[in-house]
């Protein structure tokens, strides 16, 4: 089959197939653009999942799911991509629950200067 004749944006040209009775593939190919934007529209739509409300995690959770990672890394049953998402997610959940944290003991410390009680911690 003969390659598609479109240069990409960064001037290399496009190493898909041609379409058969086209210059180029299915993307490229002119006649082709209502259709292309129809799939691309359908696929982003299949994409969009709904995320379940979840608990905030507890350090002793952070470091049982660490550990798993560790040892997923190690026998090879989790690549090196996945194993930086997840661990990227965990920095932000932790930073997500300091800072939570420091906001309630800034409020507690605003309170006693004030004359009032802290609120339990």
């Amino acid at each position: 089959m003969p390659d598609c004749k479109a240069i990409r944006p960064d001037g290399t040209p496009c190493r898909a197939y041609a379409i058969r009775g086209s210059d180029f593939c299915f993307f490229h190919d002119p006649r082709k653009r209502a259709a292309v934007i129809r799939a691309g529209r359908k696929g982003g739509a299949r994409r969009a999942i709904e995320l379940p409300e979840g608990e905030p995690l507890d350090p002793d959770r952070i470091r049982g799911i660490i550990s798993y990672i560790i040892e997923a890394i190690a026998s090879g049953a989790m690549d090196a991509r996945t194993a930086r998402a997840l661990g990227y997610v965990l920095r932000v959940d932790n930073r997500v629950h300091e800072t939570h944290c420091l906001e309630q003991r800034l409020g507690d410390l605003e309170r006693i200067v004030k004359g009032l009680q802290p609120s339990q911690i």
